[in-house]
């Protein structure tokens, strides 16, 4: 691994640590896509699993590069697949998902953003995982960038 890249992570979930269903987001809130839209576009490099990535409106791809990590070589418009995470060699990227993505580059992300919707779904299948969530919540310091009814957005560092 190269020690002079930084990981960023992004994330939405329930109140349960649901992050989807059926390969969809669980929320379409405008603040938490903001934040994400944020992030992403000021980095532009983002690390994401092939069916993250085949959720994602196709637009995306035009102001971000997408490196895409998946078990085989695929071909993909406007994004790099790699199969090995040594193959990422830029100076920044923003973790996206899904969860097996986030597990992967857990112990190298430097900031986490942390968005909670405060509800729970009925229609979850994807969870973010739950040791990792408790030791990101518990061994980092936070700030809270926003809250209201809905959601509660925070940075983890």
């Amino acid at each position: 691994m190269n020690k002079n890249i930084e990981y960023f992570a992004i994330v939405a979930l329930d109140l349960n640590q649901g992050i989807g269903y059926q390969n969809q987001i669980l929320y379409h809130n405008k603040i938490d896509l903001n934040i994400f839209k944020q992030y992403s576009t000021y980095i532009q490099n983002c690390v994401v699993g092939r069916v993250t990535f085949d959720t994602l409106p196709k637009v995306l791809s035009k102001t971000r590069k997408f490196h895409i990590i998946t078990r085989k070589e695929q071909s993909f418009d406007n994004a790099v697949c790699i199969t090995n995470r040594d193959n990422l060699n830029q100076n920044k990227y923003v973790v996206v998902g899904g969860n097996e993505i986030y597990k992967m580059f857990s112990e190298d992300v430097k900031v986490w953003v942390i968005t909670t919707h405060k509800q729970q779904s009925n229609t979850v299948d994807t969870y973010f995982d739950k040791t990792l969530f408790e030791k990101i919540i518990s061994n980092n310091q936070s700030i809270e960038l926003y809250e209201d009814e809905n959601i509660s957005v925070k940075i983890y560092f």
